[in-house]
C-alpha cells in the first residue's frame, strides 16, 4: 500500500507520498572543495595533504574515442542535412544555377557545422546542470520554488522514482571519498529503502542509459559505505526526461525499468539501471583506477 499523505509538490501527479528533506553532507567531520587542475577535477578534504582524483576523472582512462567520433560526424551530418532541406528564405542553399552564392552558403554551413559538437555538448552540459540543480533544490529544501517549468518534468521523474522504488532521501549532491584508494566524487542522492538498506543514486540527462554509468556508481557505494560504516547495498543509475515528452523508449538499453507515461511504455517518465553487482562494477572501478595512477 502507498502511504496517502498530501501531496507537498502538486506540481508532480502520482506522487503519494511526502519526502522528508535530504541533508547537503553524510560526513561534518571533514570539509571538501572541488576544483580544476589540468582540466581534471578533483577533491581537497580537509586532514588530508594530498588531493583526491575525481570518479569521473578516473574513468576518463576508459576509450571512448571512436564512439565520440561516430557522435562527432553525426552531429555534422545532421545540421548540414537540416539546413539542405530548407527553403532558402529560413536558410537553406540557393539554386545551383548561381554557383558563387551555392558555394558560399556551402562554406558558411561547413564552418558552422564544425562547431556543431561543440555546441550540443555545452547546450546538454547546461541542460544537466539545471536538472540536477533542479533536483536538488527539490530534495534539500522539499520545494519547487524559481524551477524553471522546462525542468519540472526532470523533478516530477526524480521524485517518481523514489516513490516506486520506496526510497527515503538521506542527503543530496554530497561530496564522498575512500581514503584508501583515494578517489572523492559528488554523489547525487543517498537514500534508505523501507528496510533499512542504503542506496546511492546518479541522476543522468542524456539519452542513454550506458553500462558504463555502473562503474561510477558503484564507486560511489563503496564511498558511501567507508564513510558510513554501513554497506550501500544497492546503486542506481535514473535517467530523467530532457522536457515534458518523457523519455522514448526506443532509447533504452541494457535492461532498463522505466517508468511509463499514463502506462504507455513508449514514453517513459524515467528509465533506470540498477548496478547487479556492486563488487564486479567496483572492481572494473578499480582497474581502471591502476591504469589511470601509472599513467599519472
Amino acid at each position: 500500500m502507498k502511504p496517502t499523505v498530501q501531496n507537498p509538490f502538486p506540481t508532480v501527479p502520482g506522487l503519494e507520498w511526502e519526502l522528508p528533506h535530504a541533508q547537503a553532507t553524510i560526513d561534518r567531520d571533514h570539509e571538501t572543495e572541488a576544483f580544476f587542475r589540468d582540466d581534471s577535477h578533483w577533491y581537497r578534504v580537509s586532514g588530508y595533504d594530498r588531493s583526491f582524483a575525481s570518479v569521473t576523472t578516473i574513468l576518463g582512462i576508459i576509450d571512448k574515442s571512436q564512439a565520440l567520433l561516430n557522435w562527432h560526424q553525426r552531429s555534422i551530418t545532421n545540421r548540414i542535412r537540416h539546413f539542405a532541406a530548407l527553403p532558402q528564405s529560413l536558410g537553406g542553399p540557393p539554386p545551383l544555377s548561381n554557383s558563387n552564392e551555392f558555394l558560399q552558403w556551402m562554406e558558411s554551413q561547413l564552418t558552422d557545422a564544425a562547431r556543431e559538437p561543440d555546441r550540443l555538448k555545452n547546450e546538454a552540459a547546461d541542460l544537466g546542470t539545471r536538472i540536477h540543480k533542479a533536483v536538488e533544490q527539490t530534495l534539500l529544501q522539499g520545494n519547487t520554488e524559481g524551477i524553471r517549468e522546462a525542468d519540472l518534468p526532470a523533478v516530477e521523474a526524480a521524485l517518481l522514482f523514489l516513490q516506486d522504488q520506496r526510497l527515503t532521501p538521506l542527503a543530496a549532491e554530497t561530496h564522498v571519498w575512500h581514503p584508501e584508494e583515494r578517489y572523492a566524487g559528488q554523489v547525487d542522492c543517498i537514500a534508505q529503502h523501507a528496510d533499512g538498506t542504503i542506496a546511492v543514486i546518479d541522476w543522468k540527462s542524456g539519452n542513454r542509459l550506458y553500462s558504463a554509468y555502473e562503474y561510477q556508481a558503484a564507486a560511489y557505494a563503496e564511498a558511501v559505505t567507508k564513510l558510513r560504516g554501513q554497506v550501500a547495498g544497492h546503486a542506481y543509475v535514473v535517467q530523467l526526461p530532457k522536457n515534458k515528452n518523457g523519455i522514448n523508449s526506443r532509447y533504452r538499453n541494457n535492461g532498463g525499468n522505466g517508468n511509463g507515461s499514463n502506462g504507455n511504455q513508449d514514453q517513459l517518465r524515467y528509465d533506470f539501471l540498477k548496478v547487479k553487482s556492486i563488487d564486479q562494477a567496483y572492481s572494473t572501478f578499480l582497474a581502471a583506477k591502476r591504469l589511470w595512477d601509472a599513467l599519472h
